[in-house]
Order: C-alpha cells, then sequence, then structure tokens
C-alpha cells in the first residue's frame, strides 16, 4: 500500500492510507483509558471513529485504490470500494499476484466495482485513473447529498482532531463527546441538498 501511495503522490495525487494517516490504535486507547474509559468501551468509540474516518475519507475522495492481493481480499478495503463504487467514484483494483478464491478467479462482485479491469503494476495506477477521469461527465458526479452527511461530517471533524494536535487531551474530549451521541454517534437518515 506504502508504494501505491508513493506511484499516486509521484503523480501529483494526494493519499490516504488507514494505517498511515488514520487513528493509532493503540495510542488512541491507551489515552482514553488514561482519562478513566474502561479497554471495552474505549475500543468501542475507536470502532466508531474508525468508520466516520474511513467513510468520510471515501467520500471525499476522487477515487480508490483496492488491493486485491492476499489469498482473501481485506474486508474493510472491500467495504471501502463499495461505498466508492457506490458514491460513483472511480474504483482502480490492483492485482499483482495470482491467488484467488474462485477457481482462479476474483469475485464478480469485486472486480465489477472496477468495470473488470485489473491494473497488474503498481506504476499503471495513476494513468488508470486519468483514463478513468476522463471517462467521467458531469453526469456521474458524486451523490454526496444522499448519503449520511452527518457521519460524514463526524468523520471530518475526528480526522482533523487526530491529524491537528495528536490526541491532546481537550481534542480526545472532543472526539469522545461526537462519538458520545445518544444515537450512538451515528445517524442513519439520509439528507438532500446540503454541502459538506
Amino acid at each position: 500500500m506504502q508504494e501505491i501511495a508513493f506511484y499516486l503522490e509521484k503523480s501529483g495525487y494526494s493519499a490516504f492510507l488507514p494505517h498511515r494517516d488514520g487513528i493509532e490504535l493503540a495510542e488512541v486507547n491507551n489515552k482514553l483509558m488514561q482519562l478513566g474509559y474502561s479497554l471495552e468501551d474505549a475500543n468501542a468509540l475507536l470502532i466508531k471513529a474508525i468508520f466516520l474516518i474511513d467513510t468520510f475519507q471515501v467520500a471525499d475522495s476522487d477515487g480508490l485504490v483496492l488491493n486485491l492481493n492476499g489469498r482473501v481480499p481485506d474486508e474493510g478495503a472491500i467495504a471501502e470500494a463499495g461505498i466508492a463504487w457506490a458514491l460513483r467514484k472511480p474504483v482502480v483494483i490492483f492485482k499483482s499476484d495470482s491467488r484467488a478464491l474462485m477457481h482462479g478467479l476474483d469475485n464478480p462482485l469485486v472486480i465489477g466495482l472496477s468495470g473488470f479491469v485489473v491494473v497488474r503494476n503498481k506504476q499503471n495506477i495513476p494513468s488508470e485513473f486519468e483514463r478513468l477521469f476522463l471517462l467521467k461527465t458531469d453526469s456521474d458526479c458524486s451523490p454526496k447529498d444522499e448519503i449520511n452527511i452527518g457521519n460524514l461530517r463526524k468523520g471530518r471533524v475526528i480526522h482533523k482532531l487526530y491529524k491537528n494536535s495528536q490526541n491532546s487531551e481537550n481534542n480526545l474530549r472532543r472526539f469522545i463527546k461526537i462519538l458520545s451521541n445518544d444515537d450512538g454517534g451515528l445517524n442513519y437518515g439520509v439528507f438532500r441538498s446540503q454541502q459538506i
């Protein structure tokens, strides 16, 4: 994933890698427990934060790279790719190994997210994005206004809190407040015609 990000960034793209740019679980868990949260409660807050940040990052992106290397794809990556596809964002699938679950074939529901195109060389990922962006028309714009705007806003705020001050106690308290709403920090309504 680091190499994929390298080639994208070398070509002028910015990349969000959850393990590089997201929440450092152990660090935040320890800080939350220092504030008096049990391990169970800290974990509950963190899984909500990860969902909100990653959902925001996918919705805020111009496209997504799905790395299918390995016998079984990562469940989180598959969910993110499905979200990107539903938002009509280009999904580039990268796979350089031959392992597959279905008699040498990858799951069609996964491969279909990229229009059944698989990039085999990391260096070709940026050019595949360029090709997909040229194919995209104005009518293909992402329907951010038809998904859960509240969760996207929460994901953006949590991500900024984390990135801007690296877990200061004040930001951790704001983080907790965002994730501890009566609805569990998650709103499932659909909102239309709103800007993020």
